[in-house]
């Protein structure tokens, strides 16, 4: 687990997590380690062990950081990777609400409506894309990791009882619109970690510092 050496000195904690930091590749990196992560049944929560049925659920590690477990835990997956890259609440809300975090965008004027709902915007790497039934009525929430000219992708969790990659199309009616966070860096924020390189934000670590694309 990148042991250095026995006389290794770890860094000094506001470096290692600046909160003032954010960064798009950074919260997009913590979602894409959380692929596949499933939802407890409470058989499961209660005794630690796998169950093939899916009982009660609604069980995460997520619902547990929050402190709301067992519940919807969509917007709790997007707060939980924006707090694991370092990202503030005044960039990303803390919520379990889809309803609070979209209007939370709306009242920072950093929120964009979808072609469906009249708007042009098209959505970028780190926005947060809210799903519904109406402007004001949002009941699911993702991370978009990339987009095209008719699509838009997104790692969403409590998406079929998991953390998934799923696509929508930009028209599609579903799509209420974009949080559009005020993130003060597009890129990892490198240091040097013995040989290697270390985001400060999200702790990824990597021989060489990679492309961002």
């Amino acid at each position: 687990i990148d042991f250095i050496s026995c006389s290794f000195v770890a860094e000094d904690s506001a470096v290692i997590q600046p909160m003032a930091l954010a960064s798009s590749s950074c919260i997009t990196y913590v979602a894409t380690q959380e692929i596949g992560y499933r939802e407890k049944d409470r058989n499961e929560q209660l005794n630690s062990k796998t169950s093939s049925v899916d009982g009660d659920g609604n069980y995460t590690k997520y619902g547990a950081w929050y402190g709301l477990n067992p519940a919807a835990w969509c917007h709790m997956f997007v707060s939980w990777c924006a707090n694991q890259a370092k990202i503030g609440t005044s960039v990303i809300p803390k919520t379990a609400s889809c309803d609070t975090g979209m209007n939370s965008f709306k009242n920072w004027g950093r929120f964009q409506y979808s072609r469906a709902y009249g708007g042009s915007y098209t959505p970028k790497v780190g926005d947060i894309l809210y799903i519904g039934v109406s402007t004001t009525d949002s009941n699911h929430v993702g991370i978009v990791t990339s987009v095209t000219s008719s699509t838009v992708t997104i790692i969403d969790g409590n998406s079929s009882n998991q953390v998934k990659r799923t696509t929508h199309s930009l028209t599609s009616s579903s799509i209420i619109g974009y949080g559009t966070p005020a993130y003060n860096s597009q890129t990892h924020n490198w240091q040097a970690y013995g040989a290697r390189y270390r985001c400060s934000n999200c702790g990824m670590i990597t021989s060489s510092i990679p492309g961002i694309s």
